[in-house]
């Protein structure tokens, strides 16, 4: 759908790996198409990150009573999941790719 837009990522034309973060744009794409398999095959944080923006947005805007609290937790939980996906690619080493 936006192929053609996608932003080249730095570090994988720079050293020939993959990011933490290679994968989001092609997954995005996928879930503005409506297919969340291939989402998440592509990248599976993509969508707790876009729950994340909304829970923040949402926390923001109606202050929500320790909602800073949350957004910090969510924001915690979503590192720990980029850092998982990512020592999964390594130790299966898709990063090369």
């Amino acid at each position: 759908m936006f192929e053609d837009y996608f932003i080249p990522c730095p570090i994988k034309r720079k050293f020939g790996i993959d990011c933490p973060g290679c994968g989001l744009q092609r997954s995005i794409d996928a879930i503005l198409e409506g297919d969340f398999y291939s989402s998440f095959i592509c990248y599976p944080p993509t969508i707790p990150i876009l729950l994340f923006f909304l829970f923040a947005a949402a926390a923001i805007l109606f202050k929500f009573k320790n909602g800073l609290r949350y957004i910090h937790r969510f924001f915690y939980f979503n590192l720990i999941l980029i850092g998982l996906n990512y020592a999964y690619k390594c130790f299966q080493g898709s990063i090369f790719l």
